[in-house]
Formats: C-alpha cells, structure tokens, sequence
C-alpha cells in the first residue's frame, strides 16, 4: 500500500497531460455558449471525429504520464547506483587480520560463537559482515554466523561497527577480546546495549560506511 501512495504521489505530479487532455470533453459545450468562432470551426468537424480525437488524446496523456512516472525513478535508480559504485567496499586487510588474530587466539579448550550481522539496505555491509564472519571462522574455536539483521533492537544512526550485548556484559571478558582485537586492527567497535539479547549473545553489527 506505501508503495501504491508512492506511485500515486509521483504520478500527480505529472498530472497536467491529463488535466490537457481531460479540458477537451468540456471544451465543445464551452466554445458553443461562449466563443462563437470556435463553434463554427467545431461544428466543421463530425462529433464522431472529435469524441474520438479527445480519447485518443486523452489515452496517449494517460501513458505519458504514466511514463514520466516510471522516467523519473529510473532515472533516480542509476543516481544511485552511481554513487554505491563510488563508495568502496569495505574489507579486513592482511596486515588487520596479522594484528587481530593474536589477539584472538583461543586455548584448545576455549570456543565462542558470534553473530556478524548487517544492517537492512546496504549490499556493501552485507559483504563486509561476510568477510568479518570468514576471518573469525578461519581461527580455531571461533564460529561467526550472521545475516541481514531485520529484526533486532532500533539500529544505530551512526556508521561503522558495533558491538551489541547486553548492557551489564558491555565490559565482558568476550567483549573485551573482540574490541581490543578489532582496536589493533584499526577498526573501531562502538559498544550499544541490546536489552533484548540472551546472556553471553554477543553481536557485531555492520552499519553504513561513514564515505
């Protein structure tokens, strides 16, 4: 239904072929009491012709406007596109990962499941959030999983990445690992509570890039 609105609103303003259109139905009976000149020069031409004439004119208005509609999205979707191509795609670097996994390295016993997940709407953290999960499941005992996150507490208005746990786990030994490995790594953890996380559920998210 949104989307229909959306539609809806961008196709008023491309009304006026219409509303053009649309005048020559009342145009006969408005020239025939008021503009005698034009009543002879309509009355030339047959009432069949001319209802005619108005529907096509007023069909072809019709997919103008529906046309114009569909132009200006178009063209609003390769804007953007031209601008997601210009952001680059964000990546841990070798010499990240050789700074990160020291500190990462678990004992034999030791082993930690993380979610990597991204925000809705953006390609870019998806695959961002995807490389984090392939260097974490490279190092022995660690296991990333993750996705687009569309349903998690409101997401932070800020870029780059956060690490959300509960609000009395902020501190964690796990937290501290994580954020420590990824301050080595130059890529900076933001901590954010998430009331709604399990005890010991720790989350990485990947928001937009702050380019």
């Amino acid at each position: 239904m949104y989307n229909m609105y959306l539609y809806l609103q961008s196709f008023l303003m491309h009304l006026w072929p219409l509303l053009t259109a649309g005048s020559f139905w009342g145009f006969g009976s408005l020239a025939h009491t008021y503009w005698p000149w034009a009543k002879r020069q309509l009355d030339r031409v047959p009432s069949s012709m001319y209802q005619t004439l108005t529907l096509n004119a007023f069909i072809l208005a019709f997919f103008y406007s529906g046309f114009a509609v569909w132009s200006d999205e178009h063209e609003a979707r390769i804007k953007s596109e031209e601008v997601f191509q210009r952001i680059p795609t964000r990546m841990l670097k070798p010499s990240q990962r050789s700074r990160m996994e020291p500190l990462l390295n678990l004992d034999l016993a030791q082993s930690y499941s993380l979610e990597v997940n991204s925000v809705p709407n953006c390609d870019e953290c998806e695959q961002f959030a995807e490389n984090i999960r392939e260097f974490f499941n490279s190092i022995p005992g660690w296991k990333a999983s993750g996705s687009v996150a569309f349903c998690c507490p409101p997401f932070p208005s800020g870029h780059g990445l956060y690490l959300l746990t509960k609000e009395e786990e902020k501190h964690s030994e796990l937290a501290e690992k994580l954020f420590q490995a990824f301050e080595a790594g130059g890529a900076l953890l933001t901590r954010e509570s998430n009331p709604g996380a399990s005890k010991g559920t720790l989350m990485i998210l990947v928001a937009r890039t702050g380019a």
